[in-house]
């Protein structure tokens, strides 16, 4: 599923010679997809963030296609716009450099692979705080996450970090009692367990992961339900 990114980034690291200058990049990190469990059994909620860096002064359009696997299967597309004026340059090699004036948040980004020069600002490009998708998926799951120029953007200059892959690790299950729902009745079966009462579904109670099965778990399935994140 993922060979034509693959091919194209082969591509771009053989061609590379041919540009003078990467003096802007679009990439997407692991650090930057943001998974979570949904309501619903055996689905998550994926959140996308892409980054845009650039030496450039002028003002230009970064905006990017986003595409989202589930174990090779494409399960969401969609864009985010960015119109960007160019980033200040870092005065000296990451990460020493100093993006401070480019605000909170900012980082050092090399554009060495093709024969950039220094380091830029880099900006977490989170429009309406993220672009997310609802996914089936399971522990073990791979989730890829590929970024494109938009048609009629800045065109893509390196594209070897255009894609990322991780596996699902979904810590935890917070159907308790295994009913298929995620409710107070799973609130109510957790207590019931560390009470010791009878496990017929056969879950560990130590639903935070701290060695203690009390009601700080109790708590993070809560958490959980309410719409947090795993422990």
């Amino acid at each position: 599923m993922f060979t034509r990114t693959t091919a194209v980034a082969a591509l771009t690291l053989l061609t590379g010679s041919a540009f003078a200058q990467v003096d802007y990049n679009r990439s997407v990190r692991a650090g930057d997809i943001v998974i979570s469990p949904a309501p619903t059994p055996d689905e998550v909620v994926i959140e996308v963030r892409t980054r845009i860096a650039s030496q450039r002064r002028a003002t230009n359009d970064y905006s990017s296609i986003v595409r989202v696997y589930v174990d090779g299967e494409l399960v969401g597309i969609g864009v985010q716009q960015v119109i960007r004026q160019g980033g200040q340059t870092c005065n000296g090699s990451c990460p020493t450099g100093d993006c401070s004036s480019n605000g909170a948040g900012s980082e050092c980004s090399d554009f060495a692979p093709l024969g950039g020069q220094g380091c830029a600002c880099d900006i977490v490009v989170t429009p309406g705080g993220g672009t997310h998708w609802t996914a089936r998926a399971r522990p073990g799951s791979v989730i890829g996450v590929e970024v494109e120029a938009l048609p009629g953007s800045m065109p893509e200059m390196y594209t070897a970090d255009d894609f990322v892959a991780i596996p699902l690790d979904q810590p935890c299950d917070p159907d308790m009692n295994q009913d298929g729902n995620v409710d107070q009745d799973d609130v109510l079966y957790l207590i019931s367990v560390i009470g010791g009462g009878d496990n017929f579904t056969g879950i560990d109670p130590d639903f935070n992961k701290d060695g203690n099965a009390d009601q700080d778990d109790v708590l993070a399935l809560i958490q959980v339900i309410g719409g947090g994140g795993c422990p």
